[in-house]
C-alpha cells in the first residue's frame, strides 16, 4: 500500500464512500460523466410505470421546445410511498411546467425540479411546487449507471 500513488474509482455522486475516509479531503474529483440520456417518448406510460418517494398529487403540462405542439398536461396521482403512479391526461392548470428533455433529467430519480425552476427551465405555478413535487420523484440512493456503454 505504501507504494501506491493514487487509485481512480468511479462512484455514485451521493456515495458514502467520501465520508467513511479519515482525511475527507485528501481526494480530488476529476469529472464528472452523464453515462445514460433518455428520450421520453411515451410521458403518460414512463410515468406510470416508476415508483414514487412520497404520496401526492402533482398535475404536469409536459411540452417539447422547438416544438409546434401544445403541452400535454396529466395529473400524476401517487397512494403510498413506494407505489406506482396513476396517471391520466387532464385539462386543468398545471402545477409544474417542463419540457422533455427535463422531464428525462427527473424521470430517474436523480434531477431536481427545484433546481431546474430556479434556472428557468421548468415553471411553477406557484413557488415551492417544483420542490413538491421534486419530493414525489426523487429517490434514495440516487441513480448510478456502472458502465459506460
Amino acid at each position: 500500500l505504501g507504494l501506491v500513488q493514487w487509485i481512480e474509482v468511479w462512484v455514485a455522486c451521493d456515495s458514502p464512500l467520501l465520508g467513511a475516509l479519515v482525511d475527507r479531503w485528501a481526494p480530488s474529483v476529476t469529472g464528472e460523466h452523464d453515462k445514460l440520456w433518455v428520450r421520453v417518448l411515451d410521458p403518460v406510460a414512463a410515468l406510470a410505470a416508476r415508483r414514487y418517494r412520497v404520496p401526492g398529487e402533482a398535475v404536469l403540462a409536459l411540452g417539447d421546445r422547438g416544438r409546434d405542439a401544445a403541452p400535454l398536461t396529466v395529473k400524476l396521482s401517487v397512494g403510498s410511498p413506494g407505489d406506482v403512479g396513476t396517471v391520466v391526461v387532464d385539462d386543468g392548470p398545471a402545477d409544474v411546467t417542463l419540457g422533455t428533455a427535463e422531464l428525462a433529467e427527473v424521470l430517474l430519480g436523480g434531477g431536481s425540479l427545484a433546481s431546474l425552476a430556479s434556472i428557468g427551465r421548468v415553471t411553477e405555478a406557484r413557488p415551492g411546487e417544483a420542490a413538491r413535487v421534486d419530493a414525489m420523484l426523487g429517490w434514495s440512493p440516487l441513480p448510478y449507471v456502472t458502465h459506460h456503454f
